[in-house]
């Protein structure tokens, strides 16, 4: 069961994860996903919702609205993995630190400040933004490596509960 949260716009590219899910259920993996996010933009949302039926993924693909921190906190106990598949770059991402502290393994892009949220291969894997083939491959790892996905979900929450805190405190303060 993968995940993802944030705004449901195009910078964010959560199309790019529908089109690894398409992907990858074509091969025969049993891929699951949730998307949670206020609707931003709303045609585009419409677009995926769309793209879900015309690849037979609706059944698959469950689109949530935007979530309270408790909901959200409820939401990652749910799943395995969460995807970030920004395809530009955007300022530190909160959300996938929470998920990681959470202990779900992070699939990132790693465009702008999510770069410096996970090391690729130890706490995360990184894909390329706007790359849907790249996703499903790091996706297939998950499920063909089995004690990969374990590890990551291990060291990511070690990551972000010891190295990402004081950075995140930091961030809070100074944002006031």
């Amino acid at each position: 069961h993968l995940c993802f949260a944030g705004l449901l716009m195009q910078s964010k590219a959560p199309h790019t994860l529908l089109e690894a899910i398409a992907q990858i259920n074509q091969e025969g993996y049993p891929v699951r996903a949730s998307l949670a996010g206020g609707a931003f933009q709303k045609n585009y949302v419409e677009a995926m919702n769309s793209f879900c039926v015309d690849k037979d993924i609706d059944n698959a693909v469950t689109f949530y609205q935007q979530l309270t921190r408790d909901q959200l906190a409820r939401f990652f106990v749910l799943h395995h993995a969460a995807i970030f598949p920004s395809m530009h770059p955007e300022a530190f991402g909160i959300v996938a630190v929470e998920a990681m502290a959470s202990g779900l393994a992070l699939l990132s892009s790693g465009a702008g400040g999510a770069s410096e949220v996970f090391e690729d291969n130890n706490s995360g894997l990184r894909f390329e933004a706007g790359n849907a083939d790249s996703l499903a491959m790091q996706i297939k790892r998950l499920f063909d490596e089995p004690k990969l996905l374990r590890a990551l979900q291990v060291n990511g929450m070690q990551h972000a509960r010891n190295n990402l805190r004081r950075k995140f405190q930091r961030t809070r303060m100074r944002d006031g």
